[in-house]
């Protein structure tokens, strides 16, 4: 928020949790994010990036059996795909679209 503010941008933030809970907004996401390539409203074009960061994540759950990106190694970067997956969520919200209601069932 300081650089934002050094920067002069006024932008709003959504602070968004991540984690495995059922309260945190990361299983939320990651499920919607599921939703979305399953369904075919999200296409990727060929990105090393991309691949790299799927290619150091994986989806771990909790035992209640919500989802949770981790990364594979120390040293691999998923910050692509967890960026990806936040702006999903983001699209989703900005469309008025619930995170309950769409994410469970579609994805898991």
């Amino acid at each position: 928020m300081t650089a934002m503010t050094k920067a002069g941008l006024n932008w709003p933030v959504e602070w968004r949790g991540q984690g495995h809970s059922h309260t945190a907004d990361g299983s939320a996401d990651v499920r919607g994010f599921q939703a979305a390539v399953m369904t075919g409203s999200l296409r990727f074009r060929k990105s090393l990036m991309m691949d790299a960061a799927v290619g150091n994540s994986s989806i771990v759950r909790d035992s209640a059996g919500n989802p949770k990106l981790q990364r594979l190694s120390s040293r691999g970067r998923i910050d692509a795909l967890q960026a990806g997956v936040m702006s999903i969520a983001a699209c989703y919200a900005a469309a008025g679209i619930p995170r309950r209601g769409v994410y469970h069932g579609l994805a898991g």
